[in-house]
């Protein structure tokens, strides 16, 4: 039962296009929330709260350097993504994001 609660909090927090676009972004190389909010002409308020909310369903990881924080994917997803890193499986389901525009 575990395994579906994990799974829908992950689905739950890929729900929303702008989050998406931060994962792809994020599946190619860390970044700060300043250089995501510049890559998606988004205020940083809101990638902030994306990025939480990503963080949260264990998707990434953020690491403190000086004022900066960058976000990378969590090790358990780097493992789950394909080779052209440009697909997510989560074991339930697989994300193509070939199709996220951004």
């Amino acid at each position: 039962m575990e395994y579906k609660i994990d799974c829908i909090k992950k689905i739950r927090a890929l729900s929303d296009e702008n989050r998406l676009k931060i994962m792809d972004l994020l599946m190619k190389e860390s970044a700060c929330v300043s250089l995501l909010s510049e890559k998606l002409q988004l205020e940083q308020y809101n990638v902030s709260k994306h990025l939480r909310i990503l963080e949260q369903a264990g998707l990434l990881l953020q690491k403190k350097t000086g004022q900066k924080r960058i976000y990378s994917l969590a090790d358990n997803i780097s493992k789950k993504l394909s080779k052209d890193k440009n697909k997510l499986a989560l074991g339930c389901c697989t994300f193509d994001f070939n199709r996220i525009k951004i």
